[in-house]
């Protein structure tokens, strides 16, 4: 890889393509557009501090942002197992469902499940944001499925919570009531947590529904 950058010139007593005290070192040489150097260069081989030309490597927050963006890793099973991200929402939606389990069964007030489904929120909407430029919703990014399935099970238990995860998982894939496909349309990250969401309330009316007739 090519490395180079002015002020490495100017650190070692030299302008940009100058000497010391301002002369021309030489005779100018065609600059290679690849990686900023002039063809024909010499310059000694770039130490690992020096820039690299080309693409950025990925940061480490932006590896975070990954991480979290696919529920923890969760949201590249379909592509290692299957060559495909079809059903990684369904993965997202399987750790939230996981959560709201066990706090269902620890007999956890009905407030750590909503909570816990805020944080979800609160992580779908940071981690989503380097991935939804330009209006994209990559299929592995599935944070926001755990974020609508946990908002979905708040308070609920037996068959209503199970008819609240059937009805927000289904409203999410077909995006057929009403909002779902309008919340997916918004902007950026949150485009991409607000159909979810939206899923996810009507998953949990549903599930209140269901609580009050059984």
């Amino acid at each position: 890889h090519c490395h180079t950058t002015c002020s490495e010139d100017r650190d070692a007593g030299r302008g940009c393509g100058r000497a010391a005290g301002g002369a021309r070192s030489g005779p100018a040489l065609p600059i290679d557009r690849k990686c900023g150097l002039r063809k024909g260069s010499s310059r000694r081989p770039a130490t690992p501090h020096r820039l690299r030309c080309g693409p950025r490597p990925p940061t480490s927050l932006r590896r975070v942002k990954r991480l979290v963006a696919s529920s923890f890793g969760l949201g590249h099973i379909p592509r290692a197992l299957w060559k495909s991200d079809a059903g990684a929402g369904t993965f997202g939606a399987g750790l939230g469902a996981a959560i709201g389990a066990v706090l269902l069964a620890t007999d956890a007030p009905w407030w750590a499940t909503l909570l816990a489904a805020l944080a979800a929120t609160a992580a779908s909407l940071w981690s989503a944001v380097p991935f939804a430029v330009g209006g994209a919703d990559p299929g592995w990014v599935c944070m926001d499925e755990t974020a609508g399935t946990l908002l979905a099970l708040v308070g609920l238990g037996g068959w209503p919570w199970a008819a609240a995860l059937v009805v927000a998982r289904l409203a999410d894939i077909f995006k057929v009531l009403p909002g779902v496909h309008r919340a997916e349309a918004l902007p950026g990250a949150l485009g991409v947590t607000a159909d979810d969401l939206v899923a996810g309330l009507y998953g949990l009316g549903v599930g209140w529904l269901l609580s009050i007739w059984l």
